[in-house]
C-alpha cells in the first residue's frame, strides 16, 4: 500500500511572512480592492499563482467539492479578466491542479489519479503551454510516490519535486524529497548541500535560473537554499536551528521562514547574504511566501488572537489584508501566495456565511492609487 502525499500550491502550503517592525518610510499601497474568484459549478476554490505583469487580472487555480480537497475531482483552470478557461487533463487522470504561470501564460501544475494496481492517489508534473497539457513524466522508479510542479519562469525552466519510498517500504512509512529543475525536456537533479545527505524541496524560480528551496539534514533539520547553475548554497537561519525558503525574485532575494532564537517561527527576506526577521502580526508565528521585484511580500501570519491572516510587508512595514482590504466581515483573507510587479496579489481565504461549513475561496486583490 502506498502513503498518500499531495501537494495543494506547489508546495508544502504553511504560514507566510508579517512585520512588526516599523520602517522609515510608508507603504506605498495602503489600500486594495478585492475581486472573489471562484470556479462555476464547485464549492471551493484555490488561487495558487498571479505571476503576469503584462495582463495584471489573469491567474491560475483549481476548483474542487467536498470539505477536503479533492485531487481527483480538482478541476484546473486559468481567469483572465472574469472569464475562467478549464485547462486540458491528462489522459487516464482525471484531477488537475494548476500552480505557477509565466508571463506568457505557460502554467505548471499537477495531474492527479490512481496507481494502476490500487487506489492509492499519485501526481505527476505538466506542463501547459498553448492550451495544450504536457506529462514531463518523472516518476523514476517503482517507489515513487508523486512528483509536481513547483514553479515556471519566462525561460520555459521549470522546478520539480519529488516524493519516494525509503526502504523497507513498510509501514511506517519512510520518505525521500528530490527536487530537479526541467529545461527542454532535460531533468537535473539538484544536490544537497548538506553533507551526507540528499533530500530537498524547492518553489520558484527567476528569470536567471536562481532556485529558491529547502535542503534537509539528519534529526529532521532543514536549511534554507537557493540554487544556481546546479550548485546549492545554505542561507543560514534567523538565529534557531532551521529555516525554509519558498520564492525568489529577478533580484535575487528570497523569502521564507526560520526558527529564531528564542523558539520562533518568523518570515524572512534574505539579500546578499543578509536575512532580515520580518516579524508577525502579533503571535510567535508567521511566513514568506512570495517577493517581487519591488521588494514587497506577502504571505501569512497568525495573530494576537491566533486567527491566520494573509498580510503584505513594503517598505519596512507589514499591512494585515483584511485590515486595508473593504470587503464583507464573513470573508478572512488567510493566505497571500503571489504578488506580481505591479503590486496585485493573488491567495486563498473563507467564506465563514455558513459557519458550520465554511468555504475555500480564492482572492485577487487590486492596488488602489
Amino acid at each position: 500500500m502506498r502513503h498518500k502525499i499531495t501537494a495543494f500550491c506547489g508546495m508544502a502550503l504553511l504560514f507566510a511572512l508579517v512585520a512588526n517592525a516599523q520602517g522609515p518610510t510608508q507603504p506605498r499601497i495602503d489600500s486594495y480592492s478585492l475581486t472573489i474568484v471562484k470556479y462555476p459549478d464547485t464549492e471551493n476554490s484555490f488561487l495558487c499563482a498571479y505571476n503576469s505583469v503584462n495582463e495584471p487580472h489573469r491567474a491560475v487555480g483549481y476548483g474542487w467539492n467536498g470539505a477536503a480537497v479533492d485531487m481527483l475531482g480538482a478541476i484546473p483552470f486559468e481567469w483572465r479578466d472574469g472569464v475562467f478557461t478549464t485547462l486540458e487533463l491528462l489522459p487516464g487522470y482525471p484531477g488537475a491542479m494548476a500552480f505557477s504561470q509565466n508571463n506568457r501564460g505557460d502554467v505548471i501544475g499537477s495531474a492527479n489519479g490512481l496507481y494502476p494496481d490500487s487506489q492509492d492517489q499519485i501526481q505527476r508534473p505538466v506542463l501547459w503551454k498553448n492550451g495544450e497539457i504536457m506529462d514531463l513524466g518523472l516518476l523514476l522508479s517503482p517507489e515513487d510516490v508523486s512528483a509536481w510542479g513547483s514553479g515556471i519562469n519566462n525561460r520555459d525552466q521549470v522546478t520539480i519535486n519529488s516524493i519516494f519510498l525509503l526502504p523497507p517500504y513498510e509501514p511506517p512509512y519512510q520518505f525521500g524529497f528530490r527536487s530537479f529543475l526541467w529545461e527542454k525536456g532535460e531533468l537535473s537533479l539538484l544536490p544537497n548541500p548538506i553533507i551526507g545527505e540528499t533530500s530537498t524541496s524547492v518553489g520558484n524560480l527567476n528569470d536567471a535560473g536562481k532556485i529558491a528551496g529547502t535542503s534537509f539534514g539528519p534529526n529532521f533539520s532543514q536549511q534554507a537554499t537557493l540554487w544556481y547553475k546546479g550548485q546549492g548554497m545554505l542561507l543560514g537561519t534567523l538565529g534557531g536551528t532551521w529555516s525554509g525558503a519558498y520564492s525568489i525574485n529577478n533580484k535575487g532575494q528570497v523569502v521564507g521562514l526560520s526558527a529564531t532564537s528564542n523558539g520562533e517561527i518568523h518570515g524572512f527576506l534574505w539579500d546578499n547574504g543578509v536575512m532580515q526577521d520580518l516579524g508577525t502580526l502579533g503571535s510567535p508565528i508567521s511566513s514568506a511566501g512570495a517577493v517581487n521585484d519591488s521588494t514587497q511580500v506577502v504571505g501569512s501570519s497568525y495573530t494576537a488572537t491566533w486567527e491566520e491572516h494573509a498580510f503584505v510587508w513594503d517598505n519596512g512595514q507589514m499591512l494585515d489584508l483584511n485590515l486595508v482590504t473593504p470587503h464583507d466581515s464573513d470573508i478572512v483573507l488567510t493566505r497571500a501566495l503571489a504578488i506580481n510587479n505591479r503590486g496585485y496579489i493573488s491567495g486563498l481565504g473563507y467564506d465563514n456565511t455558513d459557519p458550520a461549513n465554511p468555504r475555500v475561496i480564492g482572492f485577487l486583490l487590486t492596488p488602489e492609487p
